[in-house]
């Protein structure tokens, strides 16, 4: 998230309004959990989706093509294993 904010701000375009906006949501989900005196894992979905964009922006500044297909099939063996296991 860091390293893909400073080139982002630092071009002005559409992106840059979209990240922002996708930075901000991810706050006010992270701060919307918090506060919930219930917690329950239907509430972490709130999380789940600005944390998967910004996950994937994070693949793409990766050049090599080998280490992105690792990652992926490294998470999608995690999800599987998570489902089964846990």
């Amino acid at each position: 998230m860091i390293f893909k904010s400073r080139t982002t701000l630092s071009i002005n375009n559409t992106f840059k309004r979209s990240w922002i906006l996708i930075i901000l949501n991810l706050f006010v989900a992270f701060l919307f959990v918090l506060l919930l005196n219930q917690k329950t894992t239907g509430d972490l979905i709130y999380l789940f989706f600005p944390v998967a964009i910004i996950i994937a922006n994070g693949v793409e500044l990766i050049e090599k093509k080998i280490i992105k297909d690792s990652i992926l099939y490294i998470l999608f063996i995690g999800c599987f294993l998570a489902r089964f296991v846990l």
